[in-house]
């Protein structure tokens, strides 16, 4: 509980700590008054501001937010009455339950005009000390439960920003799922129709160049496929990880054998840098393996012909201890444009452009969704001399 007894002739302030109880306004000009509720309220869970000063009052109206005003009828600068209509008359202020303390007789025309200038209640003195708790207390119980009230409707507006977010997002992911799929789709369907009307004219040669061109929609289709069951199951937390200690250096190096047809057709040079020989850590081999493949593929297909690619592999250290490894892949290519950077990583956005239109753009968000189920952190940025580099952090394991 927090006592605070001040007025402007008297400098002494007695203050009690309190915990964020409730607090409470107690106005009367007669300190023995502030004395008397302040003993009868001491073990209640509340904080009593009081002061002889009506004044004053009206200031603290405007620092605090008070759960209940107990204030005196009688006083010499400013009576009762006259403070509540101030008191009613602020917005800040309107709110606050007036429980007047009066010595008066409660005839009918004192009991109007208090009610007339927004009084909920009174109290006579000489103080009662238990109606004056059970008074208090029914106050108190009134603004808990408007503090609960409010942050059940914050959490339901929340929820329902949420909610509309989320059907947002459903929709957009829905249009541009659309998109992505219907340009393989279309192809493979103006192909097999082009097959069945030809299929007396084409040669050998030629249906062979359509039904591979066929293939090759079909596989883009089932590639996309995966990738939404994929981050599907990855943001349900449904696919399962095979964390073991595994060597970085060499799983990186795998995936660059791995793309070496890819290389050659754009005569790129993959260069691997790493401060170790071998660099141990907790990771799952095939989805680190994926985050890899991804960005080194980006690379290549960002890289302009007889480009290079950097890829960098270091452990990065705190307090001259390893902490976690980093893998960086730099391309020499245009570099990302300023309005994708900040959202690569998004799903349906990253991939999108004019020169691949029929690209699903979920690849780095499937990235994203690993590397934060490892614990680690995934980001891009531009190359000041040109080009893009891509790179992930994961701990390294605790011995």
């Amino acid at each position: 509980m927090k006592y605070s007894i001040a007025n402007n002739d008297d400098e002494n302030l007695l203050t009690i700590e309190s915990q964020g109880y409730p607090k409470i306004l107690v106005v009367d000009d007669i300190r023995a008054n502030l004395i008397a509720i302040e003993h009868v309220l001491s073990d209640l869970d509340v904080e009593l501001i009081t002061t002889t000063d009506p004044y004053e009052a009206l200031t603290y109206t405007f620092k605090y937010d008070f759960a209940l005003a107990l204030v005196d009828v009688q006083m010499p600068k400013l009576d009762g009455y006259q403070a509540a209509e101030m008191m009613q008359s602020a917005e800040h202020s309107r709110q606050i339950p007036i429980v007047f303390v009066t010595a008066n007789s409660l005839d009918e025309s004192n009991v109007i005009r208090g009610y007339d200038v927004g009084a909920v209640d009174y109290i006579t003195k000489p103080l009662n000390p238990f109606i004056l708790r059970s008074k208090v207390n029914v106050f108190i119980d009134l603004y808990n439960n408007k503090l609960a009230l409010a942050e059940l409707n914050s959490q339901l507006e929340t929820a329902r920003h949420k909610a509309e977010d989320a059907s947002n997002l459903k929709s957009e992911l829905l249009a541009s799922m659309s998109s992505a799929l219907k340009t393989p789709m279309h192809s493979i369907i103006g192909m097999t129709d082009m097959g069945i009307i030809n299929i007396d004219k084409w040669d050998k040669s030629r249906q062979v160049d359509n039904l591979r061109e066929i293939n090759n929609n079909s596989r883009s289709l089932l590639l996309l496929l995966n990738d939404i069951v994929d981050l599907s199951k990855l943001e349900a937390g449904l696919m399962a990880f095979d964390l073991s200690s595994n060597e970085v250096v060499s799983v990186v190096s795998d995936v660059v054998k791995s793309l070496k047809p890819l290389m050659h057709e754009k005569s790129i040079d993959v260069e691997i840098n790493s401060t170790q020989e071998k660099i141990l850590v907790d990771f799952d081999v095939a989805r680190i393996g994926q985050v890899v493949l991804n960005f080194l593929s980006n690379a290549i297909k960002e890289s302009p012909v007889n480009g290079k690619i950097q890829v960098s592999i270091s452990d990065c250290r705190g307090n001259e201890v390893p902490k976690a490894v980093r893998v960086s892949i730099s391309n020499c290519g245009g570099g990302i444009p300023d309005l994708l950077i900040e959202r690569i990583f998004d799903k349906f956005t990253n991939d999108q452009s004019q020169d691949n239109p029929g690209s699903a753009g979920l690849g780095l968000a499937i990235c994203k969704e690993i590397i934060g189920l490892h614990n680690g952190k995934i980001w891009a940025e531009n190359i000041p001399d040109g080009g893009a580099m891509f790179s992930f952090e994961i701990p390294i394991r605790k011995n």
